[in-house]
């Protein structure tokens, strides 16, 4: 894969690596780097995973946003906002059978959900709102 066929079998490579003479090591380690360059890190991983070695990479956030898998499995979502109009929000990324799906909702307004937490969360009562709003705590 990286250019190395006359070390297939090679009983060095079965050693633990910090045992390993420095020259092999930097032999095996400059063909991987030079593979590794020549290709994206998705051609590095279908390549890596065609000869079934446990591969993965490491994406950035827009690797992620432009991921073909993500994007087949539905990961992004469009959202309407009421500032930001139509914006794509992460959904779930891991789909489970018997996980009943939660429609994604969009991020809240400034003070949109004051009354629900105040009440419901911190034990206002419903009458105080007003008289926190009117003194400019709320």
């Amino acid at each position: 894969m990286i250019g190395l066929g006359h070390l297939s079998g090679d009983e060095r490579l079965m050693q633990p690596p910090l045992t390993l003479d420095p020259a092999f090591v930097e032999e095996i380690s400059t063909a991987y780097l030079a593979w590794s360059m020549s290709r994206t890190k998705r051609e590095a991983l279908i390549e890596a995973q065609s000869y079934g070695m446990l591969s993965g990479v490491i994406n950035t956030p827009e690797d992620l946003v432009n991921d073909p898998v993500f994007r087949g499995r539905g990961v992004f979502e469009e959202i309407e906002h009421p500032v930001a109009g139509a914006f794509e929000y992460p959904g779930r990324p891991l789909v489970m059978g018997e996980t009943p799906r939660q429609q994604p909702r969009r991020a809240p307004m400034l003070g949109e959900h004051n009354a629900e937490v105040l009440t419901e969360l911190l034990g206002v009562t419903a009458d105080d709102l007003p008289l926190l709003k009117g003194v400019g705590a709320i």
